[in-house]
């Protein structure tokens, strides 16, 4: 397939939502050339503006016309467009024989809405932070919009670019990411944080979960479930890994002592229902789980854990689940 393409205005870096749409459009004509126009010679044109990205792709007629109800404007398929996206499809050029596609106009809103998780990596070793971001961005629905080597570059990266979700390794030089995790969640409208870690009972997890993190991972976690972990994040209904969480926090709960007094104290606010229900978030089990296990709809089981967590004055369901294990109440 023979495919010429043009410039014009300045070549420069776009948010990644416009380049993935003008990526996803393009891609889109180009198969339509080659199933409804097959040989014909196409043409890209990429147009800068001040505020907008135009995309044209126009196909000259194959020697072989195909059936002209096949043109490219009449093509019902559509991409999934951002907000604010604005398209036009189907026009001819003036005094021009074949059919041309117009698409118009991304515009250069870095947040706008398009499905796709934005992370960022933050880790001290460079070889991890690559890892991390091949693994991410092979799975088609996450984007990882940029990268920290310390914890203070991390909070310069999330309130410049706004992640949905991040990965946040714990010792590292400058700010670590105990001390970073705590300034994010402070925040408004704070990410979704995920601590990195290699596992070796490790008091700082801990800290980090009570500092707002999300959940934990460790960091020969396989590539599928690290993609999974992301997206339940990003989704809200995130919980920690069952099988590590217990392996995790059973350490600190065994400590029992003043610390189990004072998670008891604190747990006397809640209504026995509520209680149960802090003990199913503490088992790693989602709100439609929770739901069919205690008799309640998925929405009564979100009402119940909203409440619990205004009552214990947390952010998070993880640290609803750190208090239930430092109580006992899985013992």
């Amino acid at each position: 397939m023979e495919v010429s393409l043009a410039v014009e205005g300045q070549r420069r870096p776009l948010p990644a939502t416009v380049e993935r749409t003008a990526y996803r459009l393009v891609q889109e004509a180009l198969t339509n050339v080659h199933k409804h126009a097959a040989g014909a010679a196409t043409e890209i044109c990429l147009k800068y503006q001040a505020k907008r990205l135009e995309v044209i792709v126009r196909n000259a007629r194959p020697a072989t016309a195909p059936d002209p109800s096949l043109t490219l404007g009449d093509q019902r398929a559509r991409p999934a467009r951002p907000s604010g996206a604005d398209h036009a499809a189907g026009r001819q050029l003036p005094r021009r024989p074949a059919p041309r596609r117009r698409l118009r106009g991304a515009r250069l809103d870095p947040h706008a809405g398009s499905g796709v998780i934005r992370v960022l990596v933050v880790d001290d070793e460079q070889l991890v932070r690559s890892g991390l971001r091949m693994i991410l961005q092979s799975s088609g629905d996450i984007e990882v919009v940029a990268e920290a080597p310390d914890g203070v570059q991390a909070v310069e990266q999330v309130r410049l670019h706004r992640p949905d979700v991040v990965l946040m390794d714990i010792r590292m030089p400058t700010m670590d990411g105990l001390a970073a995790t705590r300034e994010l969640t402070a925040l408004p409208d704070p990410p979704k944080i995920i601590v990195l870690t290699t596992f070796e009972l490790d008091e700082y997890v801990h800290t980090a979960l009570q500092h707002g993190a999300v959940g934990f991972l460790l960091k020969d976690t396989p590539p599928r479930d690290l993609l999974q972990a992301v997206r339940a994040v990003a989704a809200g209904n995130a919980m920690l890994s069952p099988t590590v969480t217990k392996r995790l926090i059973a350490e600190f709960a065994a400590r029992g002592g003043a610390q189990a007094l004072r998670a008891r104290k604190q747990l006397e606010a809640l209504t026995e229902r509520e209680r149960e229900v802090v003990v199913a978030v503490a088992q790693g089990l989602s709100n439609a789980e929770i739901g069919k296990r205690l008799f309640m709809s998925e929405a009564t089981v979100k009402a119940h854990v909203s409440r619990v967590l205004a009552k214990l004055g947390m952010s998070n369901r993880v640290q609803a689940a750190i208090l239930a294990h430092d109580a006992g109440l899985l013992n």
